[in-house]
């Protein structure tokens, strides 16, 4: 396949890649149109859905639908209450999710969506708030809204000049946006968005380290005083590769690795805990999640953490990096 033609450059008429290139720069140039024409309408939308006491419920048709549902699921995903209802559904009954408190923000490329037209004015009739986000502002559907999002009239991609291409992409976009400004106005937190998303690989990133670490018989530990033949069994009993010294009141005091014992056997002098270990280890909170965790075990390039209590002193547990790699940790 040629490949003697640059993305910026003038397109060689026999270049396979010109109608691609068409698509990808009609993309462009919509984004940067969306962007010099950003506004404050954007904000005063987030921040009435930051205020939303009911849902906001997206809707549209065809490319547009898609559109509303990825904005829905975005939404959700900062834990607000949104949902998508689909433009042709709504007028077979599904019009009846829409409650006075909802918002419902109707996707529209053309404007004259007479489906849409339906949904808008029905919502409107009933108290809920209405958005419309459009390519044509002054079109029927935005007409019936009490707010308009505007987006570039940016279509030059389709081989037809018919297709959304680009216009579909700049609604995601503003949606992606709004999202963000929501989150903003919720101040929507690290921790929220591990507690909605607790599976698949964003959900092992944000884990607690509580469920990888090594607790109770499973934690190697001994005193500041035990000989090196201790420590060695020890550490030895559980294959965890270290062992943490502690006080009396299960205080973090230090930790001895394979490495330390190693250095011991070639002729290091010392026969205690105390004088084998590294006093005052890197540590980890037991609140912190493996991403935090593991990102610390790697900045340091050490391969077992001490685990400490919200005192920052009392030794709670143990990781390892090799359990977390087992574990199928995103970062590896």
């Amino acid at each position: 396949m040629p490949n003697n033609v640059a993305l910026d450059g003038a397109a060689d008429p026999h270049d396979m890649l010109t109608p691609a290139k068409k698509v990808l720069r009609s993309h462009i140039d919509a984004l940067e149109q969306l962007l010099a024409s950003l506004d404050d309408g954007l904000l005063k939308l987030a921040i009435r859905i930051a205020d939303c006491r009911g849902r906001v419920i997206l809707t549209g048709i065809g490319k547009s639908g898609i559109a509303a549902r990825k904005i829905a699921a975005s939404l959700a995903a900062r834990d607000v209450a949104a949902t998508f209802m689909h433009g042709a559904d709504a007028l077979h009954g599904d019009l009846g999710m829409v409650r006075a408190d909802d918002i419902v923000i109707a996707i529209t490329i053309s404007g004259a969506s007479s489906e849409l037209l339906y949904v808008t004015r029905h919502a409107r009739s009933i108290g809920a708030a209405t958005v419309a986000i459009t390519a044509v502002p002054d079109e029927v559907v935005p007409a019936s809204c009490d707010h308009v999002i505007a987006i570039p009239a940016v279509d030059t991609a389709c081989d037809f000049g018919i297709a959304p291409f680009s216009s579909t992409i700049s609604s995601i976009a503003v949606g992606d946006a709004l999202t963000m400004l929501v989150a903003r106005e919720i101040a929507f937190s690290r921790n929220q968005f591990a507690r909605l998303h607790p599976a698949g690989r964003i959900g092992r990133r944000f884990r607690s380290v509580r469920e990888l670490m090594l607790t109770g018989k499973h934690l190697p530990t001994v005193g500041p005083d035990a000989p090196v033949e201790r420590v060695i069994a020890e550490a030895s009993r559980t294959g965890a590769g270290a062992c943490v010294v502690i006080d009396g009141e299960q205080n973090l005091l230090g930790i001895v690795t394979d490495g330390d014992i190693r250095r011991h056997f070639l002729g290091g002098t010392e026969t205690r805990a105390s004088g084998l270990m590294t006093a005052d280890p890197v540590k980890v909170s037991d609140d912190a999640d493996q991403h935090d965790a593991f990102a610390i075990m790697r900045g340091h390039r050490i391969a077992v953490l001490p685990v400490v209590g919200t005192d920052g002193r009392t030794l709670v547990g143990l990781l390892n990096i090799q359990d977390m790699l087992q574990a199928g940790h995103p970062d590896k």
